[in-house]
């Protein structure tokens, strides 16, 4: 198991699958995730999330400090969120 600051890596199937919902719920195709967005992808299995709790994970992974998550940004996050579990 991975410490909360470590990436590892993505295999290649897991990654084209985030990939792929990075796009279907990029909702207005900016190639961004705002917050409502990647709530919807966290909350996409059912998994019930306070909007605060999802904004306080989008800004510890938004390197930029844009407030929203480009996909090389979600798949660190998701890389990181998945090996902390």
């Amino acid at each position: 198991m991975a410490e909360l600051g470590e990436v590892m890596p993505l295999s290649e199937a897991r990654n084209k699958k985030l990939r792929d919902a990075f796009s279907q719920f990029d909702t207005d195709a900016d190639g961004q995730l705002s917050s409502q967005e990647f709530s919807d992808i966290l909350t996409a299995g059912g998994n019930a999330m306070a909007i605060e709790d999802v904004k306080e994970i989008l800004e510890d992974f938004d390197r930029v400090g844009s407030g929203t998550l480009s996909l090389s940004e979600f798949l660190a996050a998701m890389a990181q969120l998945e090996d902390y579990d």
